[in-house]
């Protein structure tokens, strides 16, 4: 083999290799190329799946604010109720119970006062019959 021959065959080797380097680089951009279509359509997937989430967080915080101003009201309502009723209890207590205490004072005043009254009355019967039987003896 001569040195020409050796030269087309290196050069016809360089150039299969040349070839063969660009098909692989064509195949890597391909391959890229796919790789970044698949990114990008995990990415538009990914954003999707996040603006649902975050659709649902809203619609689960309006939520929560519509129970929170239910139970809010109830409080309030239920406060509101607890005063009238102690309230009430409170006018019934001064109007009704404290009258009644007040009779009932009275009555155990009068009925002591006639207890007294009684007493002294025996008393005053018993030193008659003591007398009288002081008389009689």
């Amino acid at each position: 083999m001569t040195d020409q021959q050796i030269m087309e065959q290196f050069q016809h080797m360089n150039q299969q290799t040349d070839q063969r380097f660009q098909q692989m680089d064509q195949r890597f951009q391909q391959m890229n190329q796919q790789m970044d279509q698949r990114f990008q359509q995990m990415n538009q997937q990914m954003d999707q799946r996040f603006q649902q989430i975050d659709q649902r967080f809203q619609q689960m915080d309006e939520q929560f604010k519509i129970v929170i101003q239910a139970v809010d009201t109830t409080i309030k309502q239920s406060e509101e109720r607890i005063m009238t009723r102690v309230s009430k209890l409170e006018m019934k207590i001064e109007h009704d119970v404290t009258k009644k205490i007040e009779v009932l004072f009275d009555n155990y005043k009068l009925t002591h006062e006639k207890q007294w009254e009684l007493e002294r009355r025996m008393e005053k019967l018993e030193q008659q019959m003591q007398e009288m039987q002081n008389r009689t003896a």
